[in-house]
């Protein structure tokens, strides 16, 4: 049987309001450890997957899965301490993932390239939750993968978090997202928050935009295709303060 697959673009803008992202809450089956600098392998703070390196190799030199960098940060000069999360085989599992299924996106467009783990995480039995990249590739070319670690379905609670409850970070400030995501976590007595770099449309105007989108439309309702999954793009902010976001639609049918 063979797979065809088609690909659509909407644009869309918002106000502040609807500025929201997919977030995931956790509780259980996760360790949370404050380490140094020199634990995480003394990271550039320019790069946050240096971090997301330094914090997967505590976690698998401790008999976890996955480690994820909080960004957050407490002490202060000499004694600064960072907060990461280590996480549990009996929530996660590392998977390494093949370039192509990244839809091209790379380690310098960063709310894109986690967005997509995301997306894999969604299409993923028996995880369907959520998913981030380690930092770690390997290989060249067309061989090359890049290992992530999934969430196991039905873990934690599925929210969106407002980017002024996140302290209005930067776009593309990626390290900021993530602080942010975890300050708000634990405010509401969670251990552990993860941003999943997918910018939420507002439902009523992405399935207005799908509804009159004539030629989506009519290949979903007449033609035999259906939607396979939505990729979100980084959003950005105009002069007056208007989000201006896209996904992309990737349609599939199999014949």
């Amino acid at each position: 049987m063979a797979r065809q697959q088609l690909m659509y673009t909407l644009h869309g803008t918002s106000k502040d309001a609807a500025h929201t992202w997919a977030t995931y809450l956790y509780k259980d089956g996760l360790e949370v450890r404050d380490v140094s600098l020199s634990d995480l392998g003394n990271p550039s703070m320019n790069d946050p997957l240096e971090f997301f390196r330094g914090a997967h190799a505590i976690a698998t030199k401790n008999g976890f899965v996955g480690g994820y960098p909080t960004f957050k940060t407490s002490g202060g000069d000499y004694a600064t301490k960072h907060r990461v999360v280590l996480l549990s085989d009996k929530v996660a599992q590392a998977k390494a993932v093949p370039e192509a299924e990244l839809n091209g996106a790379q380690h310098n467009d960063l709310s894109c390239y986690f967005g997509n783990f995301h997306s894999i995480a969604r299409n993923m039995k028996p995880f369907r939750n959520t998913g981030y990249p380690t930092g770690h590739t390997e290989g060249e070319g067309n061989s090359r993968t890049h290992l992530g670690v999934f969430i196991r379905h039905n873990i934690g609670v599925h929210t969106r978090i407002f980017a002024s409850e996140m302290g209005n970070p930067m776009v593309g400030d990626m390290a900021a997202y993530i602080r942010g995501t975890q300050e708000v976590a634990e405010k509401k007595g969670f251990a552990f928050g993860l941003h999943t770099g997918w910018h939420c449309w507002p439902e009523a105007e992405v399935f207005q935009k799908f509804h009159h989108d004539f030629g989506m439309r009519h290949k979903v309702e007449y033609e035999g295709w259906r939607v396979h999954k939505i990729v979100p793009f980084a959003p950005t902010v105009d002069g007056q303060g208007v989000v201006h976001y896209c996904s992309t639609f990737v349609l599939v049918k199999d014949e």
